[in-house]
């Protein structure tokens, strides 16, 4: 197995900062897109949208907001963080954040903390419930900004430091190969913000997918990494696709790997070696096709 390992300690200096927010081209009328599963709460935010003048279509799950997003483009995008089919993360691979203004919605203000340490100070948060004088003050600081010419390289790293600079470099080396990678730092240092980074400059046809890898749970690590069989154990009502299979032609990232349980590293290296993976109950292999952050 190649394994590619970028240690960020030493190279990520002060003037690092990932985003997710940036500039909304113009001001005035926005075209925006509310992605949330709460019907009452989507209702309710897209009514003070109108109010505001701005035209607003929603989306309830991944899947929709993905068709919605790549037939049309959004000068901004409310995110909720948890979603029925995956995360409101995962949409980030379908949004030009050139053109649109990225905004995490979430309903625990303890996520806030989480999010800055991901993606830095300058990203975008909104905590429900939200008020009208919420979303005037996020529009006004968006109109603010909006003569910004902050360089963002692979549209997420800011940082033109010698020491930024080859990080760049190393990002741009691994993503010329299929190598798998793994990623040394701190928390808090911008890991997700940089495996990001590599996937969008591998140019790959995939998602990203994010998976925190200590949010598992023991008996069910395997389903969630591999899929699973109709039948395969109790509760197994339906075939699942696991994130390899999510994350095909794609990259899979795996936060905090060293929280996986130790049984089932074995597996993960016969994945990572022979790019094949059996569901939990099928007999028969699969191949895969993604590469492997970690």
């Amino acid at each position: 197995m190649l394994l590619s390992v970028i240690s960020f300690s030493m190279l990520i200096s002060s003037h690092f900062t990932g985003v997710l927010d940036h500039e909304t081209p113009g001001a005035g009328l926005a075209n925006i897109l509310l992605v949330d599963d709460d019907a009452a709460f989507t209702s309710a935010t897209a009514q003070l949208l109108t109010l505001l003048d701005h035209q607003v279509a929603t989306a309830d799950t991944v899947a929709t907001a993905t068709a919605q997003l790549q037939s049309t483009t959004y000068d901004r995008v409310f995110l909720d963080l948890m979603l029925p089919d995956g995360s409101g993360l995962q949409l980030l691979d379908y949004i030009n954040t050139d053109l649109s203004r990225v905004t995490i919605i979430t309903g625990h203000r303890a996520v806030k903390a989480q999010v800055m340490n991901l993606y830095g100070m300058n990203v975008n948060y909104l905590v429900k419930p939200i008020t009208l004088d919420q979303l005037e003050r996020l529009f006004d600081d968006a109109e603010a900004d909006d003569n910004s010419s902050i360089k963002r390289h692979f549209g997420e790293l800011i940082g033109e430091s010698p020491r930024m600079h080859d990080l760049y470099n190393m990002i741009k080396r691994v993503s010329g190969s299929y190598v798998n990678v793994l990623l040394l730092g701190e928390s808090g240092v911008g890991k997700e913000v940089v495996a990001r980074a590599i996937h969008k400059a591998s140019k790959v046809p995939g998602p990203f997918v994010p998976a925190n890898c200590g949010a598992f749970s023991s008996e069910l690590i395997g389903s969630e990494l591999f899929g699973h069989e109709k039948g395969a154990f109790t509760g197994a009502i339906a075939r699942k696709t696991g994130l390899f299979e999510q994350a095909e032609n794609g990259t899979l990232f795996l936060d905090e790997i060293t929280e996986m349980p130790l049984a089932m590293q074995p597996n993960l290296l016969r994945a990572l070696e022979s790019r094949m993976l059996t569901r939990v109950g099928a007999a028969a292999q699969i191949p895969i096709n993604c590469r492997v952050i970690s």
